[in-house]
């Protein structure tokens, strides 16, 4: 009933006693019943197919309910007195004989044509339960209507096709047919691909005259292969070439009762798709699939026993475990030079997970934690296999179980460190092992020369803010990149021989080993937001001149900033042979000015003076023509220059390089008159 195709409907009903009844003895099942209704109409092959215990019309139809005849028989395990209504037909049941009048073994049932029959006026209390979803029981009802009356409990303990007893002289009898079961809080997940829900199995056993009844609950998951999977594709073919119709159908239950024991027979695994039925795996879960039963099996069911079955139809089920092995498990095992592909572990939903925790075992139980995943991993020779995800996934569940202080002793050499190279680096203790920086945006930018160090930062934000974590605490060989690695690696991004000279020159368009004119442009704007001080790099020649060339450095020895200069003076400074800052790299930083002229009277002095002497000062000036020189004269002499800050700045700059001075303001004062 429950696999009735939609739309269908069920309703439990409180049920009227009634006087006009075919029987008296049917009173007592006018009771509570279920009604179960869906709009297909009965067809005469149907009448005839439910009226034959054991054998079915949907032989052929493998899609159908029913193919093996014995599916409505369930219905016994609710009522005695099954009925239903279709089109202008009511049947009634009573295979004991004892509740409808003139019923025998032989004909255990009822058929009425009610739409003309005067029976429905005479025993109008009988079939008027069957008014419900639209029927009414003057007209044919185009659906089908089934009622099943409730047994209550003193008809419950006189019931006998079902009565069981939980002594068997045989193990191996198929428990779910001699049991009572019941469906029990019935859960199905929509958004899944698979069918799922709860199943209660009540066993009943008398022990000197006491009874015991327990519940086992079972969860069961089925699923369908679809038509073009490989499975589905077989299956058209055993029907087309063979007449076998088969569905890619398989399920699989577990008992997951607390209180049941570990060695409880429904925990034993069975497989229920085989002949004899049940055969037994070893496994902890019950597996059935779709299987077909011909008609040679069910003539030797007649004259064998189950046991013997095996011994005529099948040639030893331990043949087809055999068959299973070598099709499916030992290609598997052997896909990969005798190793498994991955780690073999089993999913499990938590509450099975602890169930099975808590049950004894025969040997030693594996359980996936980080732990067992981190010793896994460390000899693992298929991580390259993974996609970059499921690293990523491993890293942070390798991690889970650590706190930041202990990653490095705990996780020490698992290669799951996701690199900016794309590679994968291993952990270690902080004094161990190669060094890896976590860094912003821009030190990702700027350190890409040494990508098989850097962590990718296009992991996950979670793992990153973890693995960052864990660098904060030194306890493993991460480190938050800072101005003082940078100092440390900076051989790594210019030639090594550049250190500790004053001037070199910057070819980067003719010479590989140089820093690009692009990096150089990160470079600065890095110092800008990191370096508090210019000085830690002043072993290195940083400083970009106009010329080609980068300096050092240094407080003697100052470049020129000409950015707020008029052209003319810019020439004049040139050719005099200044060393001017090259302003197109964007060179700004509040430790600059220890580094470089300000573009005012004091700093072309002193630019001046760095590139002259005293003694030359004339030899210096005759390279300008009249008019620079009088351009260079006028630009020192602005009155600008002798007032306020400026003016004091000036006269320590005379002070302290008076004769240098005085020498070059006389040749360009004479050098003026002249032209006067």
């Amino acid at each position: 009933m429950m696999q009735a195709p939609p739309p269908s409907a069920y309703a439990l009903t409180a049920g009227n006693m009634g006087l006009t009844l075919l029987s008296d003895s049917l009173a007592q099942w006018q009771g509570p019943a279920l009604l179960a209704y869906n709009d297909a109409v009965f067809t005469e092959e149907d009448f005839v197919s439910i009226s034959r215990i054991g054998g079915s019309s949907k032989h052929a139809k493998p899609w159908k309910t029913g193919r093996f005849g014995v599916g409505f028989n369930s219905v016994y395990h609710l009522t005695d007195l099954p009925s239903f209504v279709s089109g202008k037909h009511v049947v009634l049941f009573d295979p004991q004989g004892v509740y409808l009048p003139n019923v025998s073994t032989a004909n255990p049932g009822k058929r009425i044509e009610y739409v003309t029959s005067k029976a429905i006026s005479v025993y109008k209390d009988q079939f008027f339960p069957y008014c419900a979803f639209g029927c009414d029981m003057k007209s044919p009802f185009h659906g089908t209507l089934f009622r099943f009356p409730l047994r209550n409990a003193d008809q419950a303990a006189n019931r006998k096709t079902y009565s069981c007893s939980i002594n068997s002289a045989n193990d191996d009898v198929v428990w779910h047919r001699k049991a009572l079961q019941r469906f029990s809080k019935l859960n199905y997940v929509s958004d899944c691909e698979m069918d799922a829900f709860s199943l209660d199995f009540l066993s009943e056993a008398v022990v000197g005259g006491l009874s015991q009844i327990r519940t086992h609950k079972f969860y069961v998951v089925q699923t369908m292969a679809s038509p073009s999977s490989r499975i589905g594709s077989f299956a058209a073919t055993a029907a087309k070439d063979y007449d076998m119709h088969l569905l890619p159908w398989a399920s699989v239950a577990a008992c997951v009762s607390d209180d049941s024991l570990n060695d409880d027979h429904l925990k034993l695994g069975r497989a229920f798709c085989f002949l004899p039925l049940p055969v037994k795996t070893g496994f902890r879960v019950h597996i059935n699939g779709y299987f077909e039963v011909f008609r040679i099996v069910v003539a030797f069911g007649m004259v064998m026993i189950w046991t013997d079955l095996e011994k005529f139809v099948l040639s030893g089920t331990g043949f087809y475990w055999k068959m299973l092995w070598h099709l499916v498990l030992l290609n598997y095992f052997l896909a990969c030079d005798n190793y498994w592909l991955g780690m073999p572990i089993v999913p499990l939903p938590s509450d099975l997970f602890e169930m099975i925790l808590n049950c004894k075992s025969d040997g030693h139980q594996k359980v996936v934690t980080p732990d067992s995943v981190r010793h896994y991993l460390r000899d693992s020779k298929y991580l390259s296999t993974l996609g970059r995800l499921h690293n990523f996934l491993l890293l942070e569940y390798c991690l889970e179980d650590l706190i930041d202080a202990d990653v490095g002793i705990h996780a020490s050499h698992l290669p799951l460190l996701p690199l900016a190279s794309g590679d994968y680096g291993s952990l270690s203790r902080s004094s161990e092992g190669i060094v890896y920086y976590i860094c912003n945006e821009l030190e990702y930018m700027l350190l890409q020369q040494i990508s098989n160090r850097l962590i990718d930062r296009t992991i996950p934000v979670k793992l990153l803010c973890r693995l960052t974590s864990i660098a904060n605490v030194s306890g493993a060989n991460l480190v938050v990149f800072s101005v003082n690695e940078f100092v440390q690696l900076f051989s790594e991004f210019v030639p090594a021989e550049w250190k500790y000279k004053m001037k070199v020159l910057w070819s980067p368009s003719s010479n590989s080993t140089h820093p690009a004119s692009s990096w150089f442009l990160l470079f600065w704007r890095y110092l800008q937001e990191q370096c508090e001080e210019l000085s830690l790099f002043g072993d290195w020649p940083i400083i970009p001149a106009i010329s080609g060339h980068l300096y050092r450095p240094s407080r003697q020895k100052k470049l020129l900033n000409l950015e707020k200069l008029s052209e003319k003076m810019q020439h004049v400074l040139v050719k005099i042979g200044c060393t001017i800052l090259d302003s197109t790299y964007c060179i700004e930083h509040p430790d600059l000015i220890n580094y470089v002229h300000d573009a005012d009277a004091p700093g072309i002095l002193d630019a001046i003076y760095d590139v002259s002497s005293s003694d030359g000062i004339n030899q210096l000036l005759q390279c300008l023509e009249p008019n620079e020189r009088d351009e260079l004269r006028q630009f020192l002499l602005d009155p600008k220059w002798f007032v306020g800050r400026k003016w004091m700045i000036l006269t320590h700059r005379i002070a302290s390089g008076s004769q240098f001075i005085e020498c070059m303001m006389e040749n360009l004062l004479t050098i003026s008159s002249t032209l006067i």
